[in-house]
């Protein structure tokens, strides 16, 4: 399956990439370093909607997102941009990732539980816009390994250490507040290879899933402009 999922997301990209290599006459490299936090939310077994929230609550509920279950994460990497639309991201995403039945359909079962998770991740962006001339959205897909250990709530101890990879889409938007310095919102869908995250063996046929939303300032290190076919510096 993981064979197949990257051969998907190559047929993805290719048509893309050789596409604005078509349509464009110039490019520029740049790279850059961000740092950023946000907030994770679990998506499986554990947990689901209650019917008991309203408003906003209610609608993250009815996807399955618990608001009371939300925990921090922080990311840090680098970015290789190698045309003005599409980029390269690697990242180390430390992660901690909670879920509990309370509240839920499932509250009487009364199971919860805690994984701290730390994620290799490398994507690939698209954006839609200029990134430093004003608001960029884009879109991001990409492959994750990430290692884990999990333990129920309350309880003092924690699996041993476990590996799994996991397949990352998202959407964001970026906007600049100086020529050398952009800040990034993100929401990034991240489908785990195993639906024991959460410490337990559900009936679905499928693996455990999170969201993390996350804000990043991006800084630039180096730029080097290319000519167009014109010979003019872009």
């Amino acid at each position: 399956m993981i064979q197949r999922l990257i051969l998907a997301i190559f047929i993805i990209i290719a048509p893309v990439n050789l596409f604005a290599q078509r349509s464009s006459g110039s490019s520029h490299q740049s790279y850059e370093v961000f740092v950023g936090m946000g907030s994770t939310h679990y998506f499986g077994e554990v947990g689901g909607p209650s019917d008991k929230y309203q408003g906003l609550f209610a609608t993250l509920d009815n996807l399955g997102l618990d608001p009371t279950q939300s925990r921090l994460g922080w990311t840090l990497g680098g970015r290789y941009e190698f045309r003005e639309e599409m980029a390269l991201a690697l990242a180390i995403n430390p992660l901690w990732i909670s879920g509990s039945d309370l509240n839920s359909k499932k509250e009487d079962r009364g199971y919860g539980f805690d994984v701290v998770l730390l994620e290799f991740a490398g994507n690939y962006e698209y954006y839609l816009a200029q990134r430093f001339t004003g608001l960029a959205p884009y879109a991001t897909v990409g492959l994750a390994a990430s290692v884990y250990r999990t333990r129920e709530k309350l309880q003092p101890h924690w699996t041993k250490l476990q590996y799994t990879p996991a397949i990352i889409f998202g959407l964001g938007t970026r906007f600049p507040s100086r020529t050398d310095l952009t800040h990034s919102i993100e929401l990034g869908f991240h489908y785990m290879w195993t639906d024991r995250l959460d410490g337990i063996k559900g009936s679905r046929e499928v693996g455990d899933t999170f969201y993390f939303i996350k804000y990043c300032v991006n800084f630039e290190l180096d730029k080097t402009y290319l000519f167009d076919y014109r010979g003019l510096v872009r």
